[in-house]
């Protein structure tokens, strides 16, 4: 189950970086592409070669900018998904136990005995209650 979710999510994340880049991407292509045709009709240059260059070079940095973001994203939502999936994991283990019939403690009891400097709770009771009438 833990494999199957952890997979899960990742998949969902790298959809969402895929759309982003997608998004990122039309973008460049439509708008970038508008604004740098117009800039070139405004200044009399040959758009042509220019401007296939400018999309090739756009186009090349933006798949390095999005394969290192997607590794990037790959990475730490592997990491991240492990941390929340392992006390998931271990909780699906310690309720399996107790429907077999196991009830011994899966964890480690916390101490029932108070430091001997704190006094009993009802003598902190009636301190604070004292000090509260002043």
């Amino acid at each position: 189950m833990k494999s199957r979710l952890l997979w899960k999510l990742l998949g969902i994340n790298i959809l969402v970086i895929g759309v982003v880049i997608l998004i990122v991407w039309l973008a460049i292509d439509y708008l970038a592409s508008d604004y740098f045709m117009t800039l070139m009709k405004e200044y009399n240059i040959s758009p042509a070669a220019v401007h296939r260059m400018f999309l090739d070079a756009t186009h090349r940095s933006l798949i390095w900018a999005s394969l290192a973001t997607l590794a990037l994203a790959v990475i730490l939502s592997f990491l991240l998904t492990r941390k929340v999936l392992n006390p998931l994991s271990q909780m699906t283990g310690i309720t399996r136990k107790i429907a077999s019939g196991d009830y011994r403690p899966a964890c480690r009891s916390l101490p029932t005995t108070r430091p001997a400097s704190w006094p009993p709770l009802s003598i902190r009771w009636r301190t604070a209650s004292r000090g509260s009438n002043n």
